[in-house]
């Protein structure tokens, strides 16, 4: 596991909800998040975004589910 995410915060978000969670699902969430990560740096880069912050986070974040969106677009006119 990369560590991307904090793994002993996740375990409790899922505890407290009395839902037991296995490493190899704590490993795909981490590489999931890893995943989008690196579009946000990549999509930041492209559009030579130099500073993110809170004010350029809303439009990254609509940049990445544009791409989410399409994704699932072509997934569906494949099937």
């Amino acid at each position: 596991m990369s560590y991307t995410i904090r793994v002993t915060k996740v375990k409790k978000m899922f505890n407290q909800e009395k839902v037991q969670i296995t490493t190899d699902v704590l490993n795909m969430i981490d590489q999931k998040i890893a995943f989008k990560l690196r579009l946000m740096v990549k999509k930041c880069k492209d559009h030579n975004i130099k500073r993110l912050n809170e004010e350029v986070y809303p439009y990254v974040e609509r940049m990445l589910w544009v791409i989410q969106v399409k994704s699932k677009v072509i997934e569906l006119n494949v099937r």
